[in-house]
C-alpha cells in the first residue's frame, strides 16, 4: 500500500466564510476542504509514479480528520476520487449553515474593529492575532463536550454549506446523494473522550449526587434510565468514570452508530463498524482505549508515538489493524485471515468488530444503551 499524507488549512485560514464581503472569496468557508480536494486530484494524476492505483484510493482520518472524510463524501467534486473511506472517532453529520457561518464572520470582524474593505483589512492582520480572536468565539472543547454543547459552540470554524462546493449536509436529514457508492469503515475507541475530561474540575471528585446531575444534563428527561443502565453495565466504575463514559458514548459511540444507520438507509456500498478496545498503559492506564489510540496501530507505527506506550502485544495489534485497513483499500472489505470474517453493518444484527488482543465480532453490543440513545434521538 502507498500512503499519502497531506496538510490543509484549518481554523479561520481554512473556514472563514467571506462570501458576503467579496464575490472573489465565495469559497473561503471551505478552503480547508478544497485543499484536501486538490490533494486527491494530485493523487489521481501522480500516484502511479509511486506504484499506487488511482482507482483504489482510500481516504481515512481520525477525529476532525474523520469529520472531513464525511464532508468529502458530500462534495460533488470529490466524485470518482475516493473509492473507500475510514472514519475514526469523528461521526460528522451536519456542516455549518451559511447563516451561522456569516454570523461568526460578522462577530469576528466586529471584534477586530473592521468597518470597511473587510477582506483587504483582514489580510493585514497577523495570523497569530486572527487565531487568538477566533478562539474567543468558542467555548473550550473539553467543557463544551462535557456540557453537551452543540459542536458549533466549541468548533465554530467548520465546513459550511455552499451551492457548488458542499450543497448538502453530509448526513442530515439523510445521507448525501454524492457518496452512497463509497464503502465505509467507521468506529470509535472504548474510552474516546476520557482524555478530554481529565481537565474537568469534577474529574476524580464526582460523587453520586454529582453524577445524577451530570446524567440529567447529558440525557435530559430520560436520565434515570441512562443512569440505571450505566450502573448495571459498569458496576465497579466510579462516578467520574461513568461521567466520562457518558461523554464518550454520546459523542463518539452512539454518534458513529447514528452515522452508520443513516448511510445504511441510503443504500449503496456497505458499512463496516468497529470499536477499538485496546488500552494504552501510559499514565498507569488512566486513559484506557483513548481518543486517537487506534491511529498508530492502523498505521503500524506505534513506536513513533508516546501515546501507545509499551505493551508486548503491540506488534500483533499493529499487524491486525493495519492489515484490515490495507485489505479494505484493496478489496472494499476489512476482513483478513487473522481477524476472520467481518460482516457489514446491518440493522438486524449491527455487527461490530471489537479490536483488541482477542478481536471478535459482537452483534449489537451494549444493546440496552444503544436503544436508549435511539429513543432519545427519536424524542428530540
Amino acid at each position: 500500500a502507498i500512503v499519502v499524507t497531506l496538510n490543509h488549512r484549518l481554523g479561520p485560514l481554512g473556514f472563514l466564510d467571506l462570501r458576503a464581503y467579496n464575490s472573489d472569496f465565495s469559497t473561503t468557508g471551505n478552503l480547508g476542504m478544497l485543499d484536501i480536494l486538490a490533494a486527491l486530484n494530485w493523487i489521481q494524476a501522480n500516484i502511479t509514479n509511486f506504484g499506487g492505483d488511482p482507482n483504489k484510493v482510500m481516504v481515512f482520518g481520525s477525529s476532525g480528520g474523520a469529520s472531513k472524510i464525511s464532508t468529502l463524501m458530500a462534495m460533488p467534486a470529490a466524485k470518482g476520487l475516493i473509492h473507500s473511506a475510514a472514519m475514526m472517532s469523528g461521526p460528522y453529520v451536519r456542516a455549518r449553515t451559511e447563516d451561522y457561518a456569516q454570523r461568526i464572520t460578522a462577530q469576528l470582524i466586529e471584534n477586530l474593529n473592521i468597518s470597511s474593505n473587510v477582506v483587504a483589512e483582514l489580510q493585514k492582520i497577523p495570523c497569530e492575532t486572527l487565531l487568538r480572536e477566533v478562539k474567543k468565539l468558542s467555548v473550550p472543547i473539553d467543557s463544551g463536550l462535557a456540557d453537551a454543547a452543540s459542536p458549533e459552540a466549541f468548533m465554530p470554524m467548520q465546513p459550511v454549506l455552499h451551492p457548488h462546493v458542499l450543497p448538502e449536509h453530509p448526513m442530515d436529514p439523510m445521507a448525501s446523494t454524492h457518496g452512497p457508492d463509497i464503502p465505509v469503515m467507521i468506529g470509535s475507541t472504548k474510552d474516546d473522550m476520557k482524555m478530554m475530561m481529565l481537565s474537568m474540575p469534577w474529574f476524580d471528585k464526582l460523587d453520586d449526587k454529582g453524577l445524577e446531575g451530570f446524567a440529567q444534563a447529558s440525557f435530559g428527561a430520560q436520565y434515570q434510565d441512562f443512569l440505571a443502565a450505566y450502573k448495571d453495565i459498569y458496576p465497579s466504575a466510579s462516578p467520574s468514570e461513568l461521567a466520562c463514559q457518558f461523554v464518550t458514548d454520546r459523542v463518539m459511540w452512539a454518534g458513529s452508530i447514528d452515522w452508520a444507520e443513516r448511510k445504511l438507509k441510503a443504500g449503496g456500498a456497505p458499512v463496516f463498524f468497529y470499536r477499538f478496545d485496546y488500552e494504552t498503559p501510559v499514565l498507569n492506564g488512566l486513559l484506557g482505549a483513548t481518543h486517537g489510540g487506534d491511529i498508530p496501530f492502523a498505521m503500524n507505527n506505534y513506536n513513533c508515538t508516546k501515546i501507545a506506550g509499551q505493551r508486548p502485544e503491540h506488534p500483533e495489534m499493529g499487524r491486525k489493524m493495519s492489515d484490515a485497513f490495507v485489505n479494505f483499500a484493496h478489496t472494499g472489505s476489512p476482513a483478513t485471515a487473522e481477524l476472520g470474517e467481518w460482516p457489514s453493518y446491518q440493522s438486524n444484527d449491527r455487527c461490530t468488530m471489537i479490536l483488541n488482543v482477542e478481536s471478535k465480532i459482537e452483534r449489537d453490543p451494549l444493546k440496552r444503551l444503544r436503544e436508549l440513545f435511539f429513543a432519545k434521538a427519536t424524542s428530540a
